[in-house]
């Protein structure tokens, strides 16, 4: 995931704090916001046709990342740099470099690019981050950076923004294929579609 050596000590830390926010006691306001997009975009669509299921459980890409991201913070757009940085992935779990793959490589910095912005973002505000900038999987991965290094937390916005490419990629990894297997069992079973 193009994670910056100097950072890997606390990626346990840091997927600790992801589970903390998604936990079920503080999941309330990012199920609203999952579910409110959800039902809109259900209520927008006819009353009869076809989708492929694919592309219906994709309508999960905007809203888990307004709620874990931030709204604002994940462009429509991303939704194609995810699916390039994941193409080959396999690939690299097998040894390969990324840089063997021109398109991800690209994605990549996409994705670092948008979570640079969305940090020094976040960091510049004096408000805080709560209300409509809440944006926990952001804060709480980078706050273990800034709680548990020597220098205090002193990394640059970049290797704070690589630091975070794993936690976009992993959402979707899951989310996307559970949520068309979750749909398609739904569909096949008389009794629970009903």
């Amino acid at each position: 995931f193009g994670i910056p050596k100097e950072v890997c000590p606390w990626t346990r830390d840091g997927l600790n704090a992801i589970r903390v926010v998604l936990s079920p006691s503080n999941g309330v306001r990012i199920n609203e916001i999952v579910g409110s997009h959800l039902r809109d975009t259900f209520d927008s669509m006819p009353p009869s046709g076809t989708i492929d299921l694919v592309r219906l459980a994709s309508h999960t890409f905007k809203p888990v990342n307004a709620a874990l991201f931030g709204p604002g913070n994940v462009p429509d757009e991303a939704e194609d740099w995810f699916h390039a940085f994941d193409e080959n992935l396999p690939q690299l779990a097998r040894g390969v470099p990324m840089k063997a793959f021109d398109e991800m490589v690209e994605a990549y910095e996409r994705i670092v690019e948008m979570f640079e912005n969305a940090i020094e973002r976040i960091q510049s505000m004096k408000e805080g981050i709560l209300g409509k900038y809440f944006a926990p999987a952001i804060t709480e991965r980078i706050a273990v950076l800034q709680g548990k290094s020597k220098n205090g937390g002193d990394f640059s916005s970049r290797t704070l923004a690589q630091f975070m490419v794993s936690i976009f990629w992993a959402p979707q990894a899951n989310t996307l294929p559970m949520t068309a297997w979750m749909l398609a069992h739904v569909l096949n079973d008389r009794r629970v579609y009903d």
